[in-house]
């Protein structure tokens, strides 16, 4: 089974994530936080982690750091609002992500970064 966690402490974009993915089959959990995302990681060993990291919390490249520590190597989508910035790829890449995507987050963005490199290596070992 393909599961993937969505990190976000805005309720409807976490939402509106966790529906793009469970259109394709995904089995979707959700954190607000950065421990949440933890507690998720090491019980469920999420495939795909989907991570705002602008949460108001300030933790979205902490929650990266966290996951990416569990030890599991999932493929990690970091999520920014704004433009394009490369000191947000830089960091973000830094603290574990595979890839950014700059939002608003739709399902074609999504879709074509899952099917990009090592996450579709991942999706092929699992069936």
């Amino acid at each position: 089974m393909k599961n993937a966690l969505v990190v976000n402490d805005d309720e409807i974009i976490c939402d509106r994530i966790a529906q793009i993915l469970e259109s394709t089959g995904w089995e979707v959990y959700t954190a607000e936080d950065k421990l949440g995302a933890r507690r998720v990681c090491e019980t469920f060993l999420p495939v795909l982690v989907v991570i705002d990291v602008e949460m108001q919390s300030g933790v979205g490249f902490e929650a990266i750091s966290q996951v990416r520590r569990v030890g599991h190597d999932p493929y990690i989508i970091a999520v920014t609002r704004g433009a394009y910035d490369y000191k947000i790829q830089r960091v973000a890449e830094v603290c574990g992500a595979d890839k950014v995507l700059v939002g608003p987050v739709s399902a074609e963005k999504l879709h074509a970064m899952i099917q990009d490199g090592r996450a579709a290596d991942l999706l092929n070992r699992l069936t």
